[in-house]
């Protein structure tokens, strides 16, 4: 089942220690660092916090419903999406026309975006704005932000972002917003899970 081998994936590794030293700055799609997966124990300063989320081995039961009858194919050719840098696929669908002072960047933007279970999670990036995600469509996906402070210390969140919102175990919520300048990936738990994204300027990619 795919869903057991992406929560293997998502909770069986641990962040190396080097991987947690994240550059203050970063230029966009400069910043290396080694394949890792999700934080699931590091150091003694970082702390793992869940939101909405099975932090354990444990495999999340999915609906069938969850899945569209439709191919990820057919929503890449229905919504005209091309191949995102940092994993999945995406198309702007608004760009601000008014602009941030002293620059050409739009105020904001918004895109759809979609990623395939069994393409793995996105590679880790962030943006330079506060991002939101909607969810539209497919199966639902977790969202694991890890933010860093300072004093060198890191916190983790996992969200499950989908439909089901009132489900007992493990509540889905529709949306989630990611600050400015959080290192973010995604993984979906079916073939595919189609989302949308405002606010959003890469600043780097891991």
């Amino acid at each position: 089942m795919l869903l057991h081998r992406y929560l293997a994936l998502l909770f069986a590794s641990t962040i190396p220690s080097s991987a947690l030293s994240l550059p203050a700055k970063a230029s966009a799609f400069n910043y290396k660092r080694p394949n890792v997966t999700i934080v699931t124990s590091v150091r003694s300063n970082h702390t793992t916090t869940s939101c909405n989320s099975n932090t354990t081995s444990t495999p999340i039961p999915i609906d069938p419903s969850y899945l569209m009858q439709h191919t990820a194919d057919q929503v890449i050719k229905h919504l005209n999406l091309s191949i995102k840098a940092e994993g999945g696929y995406f198309r702007q669908t608004f760009e601000d026309p008014d602009k941030v002072p002293g620059s050409n960047r739009s105020l904001s933007t918004s895109m759809y975006y979609l990623i395939r279970g069994v393409e793995g999670p996105s590679k880790w990036h962030r943006v330079d704005v506060t991002e939101v995600w909607h969810y539209y469509a497919g199966a639902p996906l977790i969202l694991h932000q890890v933010q860093r402070f300072e004093n060198g210390s890191t916190h983790s969140t996992l969200t499950d972002l989908g439909p089901r919102m009132f489900q007992e175990k493990f509540p889905q919520v529709p949306q989630v917003v990611i600050p400015k300048g959080v290192w973010q990936r995604a993984i979906s738990f079916g073939n595919w899970t189609l989302v949308g994204t405002t606010g959003e300027h890469l600043l780097s990619q891991a």
